[in-house]
């Protein structure tokens, strides 16, 4: 993936604004929302592949935007991925 970030203090470790976008087929990994609501307030990539509903896509022309929270003042999170 290739991008861009924007930070407000350059000592930050939160970017204001994140944008992202796919080099070719890139791994998408999908699990259960029961899964993911059990795990969610400390999983790491290798907690989320341990899931039992874990399953993984390729996803094409993908493209991430984040404006994480506290960082930005709307906050938001958006992956859109195709595949075929």
């Amino acid at each position: 993936m290739h991008g861009f970030e924007l930070y407000d203090d350059p000592l930050s470790q939160v970017p204001k604004h994140s944008r992202l976008e796919g080099n070719g087929a890139v791994p998408v990994l999908f699990v259960s929302v029961e899964d993911f609501n059990a795990g969610a307030s400390s999983s790491h990539h290798g907690q989320v592949l341990a899931m039992p509903s874990q399953r993984v896509g390729r996803g094409h022309a993908v493209r991430e935007t984040l404006h994480p929270f506290p960082a930005a003042k709307q906050h938001q999170l958006r992956l859109v991925a195709h595949a075929s």
